[in-house]
């Protein structure tokens, strides 16, 4: 049926760059959906939620600083922002709901702080750009659909929390070469690795009797057809020259992940801030007189930072009726 909750801005064709200002908790369900000419957000440090499909279809948001307390992204928050490329995952997140960046179909590489203790699923379907993907390793469930036709994908690595993979988990990454399982795992279910016909090397922690142990369901014969490599154990690392996930600006630390050329194991380091605000046109928040200067704030549309400038006394008196200081006489 109808959704019952309507925001000002759903919708909106007006809107180009969203500040949440400290105090706010909660941003509300469907608050941005379909704002299709929003490209920035920028959120206080107060916000704690974005609930269920508040930024849905922003096709052009394409860029986004998190509260650093955020806890929670609720179902499909961020789902069908075409343009985001790269996202930095808060490190008190806890939660990820469904489809909450379903088809951002620019997103490179993604982060899971170990903060984060669920993800739901179809969380990153159709992310058709992913490549680079470092899990939480608090997380004990891969969910269904999860990274379904994440089709550049070519290597990921299991944490050692993990000990279901859910239906579909990996479906449709054809892409996707070899994998790091740990012997925690216990349950693949159907179709996780449908459709990942170059997967090609199974790197496992346990023993071959370990693996046999696990329960395999039909649809991932890719996955069993693979070469495995037993009793894999931590490398020796050798790490390449890094790619660039996030470069810094003034909202947010940049970031750089290593990759070990030998287990694809993955490492990061953080750059500072940047000071190369984005200033808007500013506003006059305070009128120039005769008596006294104005003032103009100009606000920066990536983190909210302000500036201000003084704006010159006017010469636009306002005279009273005057007093007559010398009287006229006759001559």
């Amino acid at each position: 049926g109808e959704r019952e909750f309507l925001s000002p801005f759903d919708r909106s064709s007006n809107v180009k760059s969203v500040i949440i200002e400290d105090g706010v908790q909660n941003i509300g369900a469907f608050s941005f959906f379909s704002c299709q000419e929003l490209m920035s957000l920028t959120m206080a440090d107060s916000v704690v939620s974005v609930n269920d499909q508040a930024f849905q279809f922003c096709y052009n948001l394409n860029s986004i600083g998190f509260s650093q307390n955020l806890r929670s992204i609720e179902h499909y928050a961020f789902s069908n922002c075409e343009n985001i490329s790269e996202i930095s995952l808060p490190k008190g997140l806890i939660f990820l709901g469904v489809g909450s960046f379903l088809g951002c179909s620019s997103i490179e590489t993604i982060i899971i702080p170990d903060s984060v203790n669920e993800i739901d699923g179809y969380a990153f379907s159709y992310c058709t750009k992913l490549k680079n993907i470092i899990l939480s390793r608090r997380i004990n469930n891969i969910g269904e659909y999860t990274f379904w036709n994440c089709s550049s994908l070519e290597s990921i690595e299991i944490p050692g929390s993990v000990n279901r993979i859910s239906v579909c988990a990996f479906s449709d990454c054809p892409n996707l070469k070899s994998i790091f399982i740990p012997d925690s795992l216990i349950y693949v279910n159907e179709y996780a690795f449908y459709c990942c016909e170059n997967l090609r090397q199974v790197f496992y922690s346990g023993s071959k009797t370990d693996w046999n142990s696990i329960t395999i369901l039909e649809g991932n014969s890719d996955l069993q057809n693979s070469d495995i490599l037993f009793n894999y154990n931590e490398c020796i690392h050798s790490l390449n020259n890094g790619i660039v996930s996030r470069n810094a600006s003034c909202a947010s630390e940049g970031e750089k992940v290593f990759t070990c050329t030998k287990c694809g194991e993955k490492k990061t380091e953080s750059s500072a801030k940047t000071n190369n605000h984005v200033w808007n046109s500013g506003v006059i928040t305070k009128s120039s007189t005769c008596a006294s200067t104005g003032v103009k704030t100009y606000t920066c549309t990536k983190c909210g930072a302000k500036k201000t400038e003084s704006i010159a006394k006017t010469n636009n008196h306002v005279w009273n009726t005057g007093v007559v200081t010398v009287k006229a006489t006759a001559v």
